[in-house]
């Protein structure tokens, strides 16, 4: 699998058609389940980058149908993040936000993730994502998720990593949007972060960027 996705990045960093398709053909000796979708979701990056840069729709069209294919959703909706990032990095928001759109709907309405850190984090991915794209309401719909997600986990530490990765997200919206509940929003989840190198990290961050926009009350909520 480490193979598969190896190439596959290779690929990607010299636009090289023959590696991407190298990518797939390793992939087919992957072990079914995990261990493939993850690797397929590698080379369906590969595919969808080097078919747009070579302007070749055939070759990122493929690169859809292989997504199609992916067995675990997590992966399944995380190459769907990749191909709408290449169509946004080629100034096709619309077709991008539609293929975010499917890899929303993938997280949604899946049942079989067995673990809320998981879908937690694709939905901050997503939040990513939907910010880049100019889908402000999407984001939040997203981040607001996330936090959904991730309030009943028990183990400390993944907790913890994941509530410094939503903050950081929320207090990058508000900036990008000029939202000041987000920046507040920011700070709350910053409470939901116990494990002391998360919340120095966290604490750092959110403090320089609420310190620059003059927000004081906020950061006096940080200490």
């Amino acid at each position: 699998m480490d193979i598969v996705r190896g190439t596959a990045r290779v690929a990607i960093n010299t636009t090289d058609a023959e590696l991407a398709g190298r990518s797939l053909e390793l992939s087919a000796n992957t072990e079914a389940g995990h261990d493939r979708s993850h690797a397929l979701q590698g080379v369906v990056a590969a595919i969808a980058d080097v078919g747009m840069n070579m302007n070749e729709p055939d070759t990122f069209e493929n690169s859809k149908e292989l997504a199609g294919t992916i067995e675990y959703d997590t992966y399944r909706s995380s190459a769907w993040r990749s191909i709408a990032r290449t169509q946004h990095s080629n100034d096709d928001t619309p077709s991008a936000v539609e293929s975010a759109n499917k890899a929303m709907a993938i997280i949604n309405k899946s049942k079989l993730i067995g673990q809320e850190i998981y879908r937690a984090s694709a939905y901050v991915d997503l939040a990513k994502l939907f910010i880049d794209l100019g889908q402000e309401g999407m984001a939040r719909e997203c981040i607001i998720k996330a936090v959904d997600s991730s309030a009943g986990l028990e183990d400390e530490f993944e907790r913890s990593s994941i509530f410094q990765t939503i903050a950081e997200t929320q207090i990058r919206m508000g900036v990008r949007t000029k939202n000041s509940g987000l920046l507040e929003d920011a700070v709350e989840s910053f409470g939901y972060i116990t494990r002391e190198y998360y919340r120095t990290s966290t604490r750092q961050t959110l403090a320089s960027v609420l310190s620059n926009l003059k927000e004081d009350e906020l950061v006096k909520r940080l200490a």
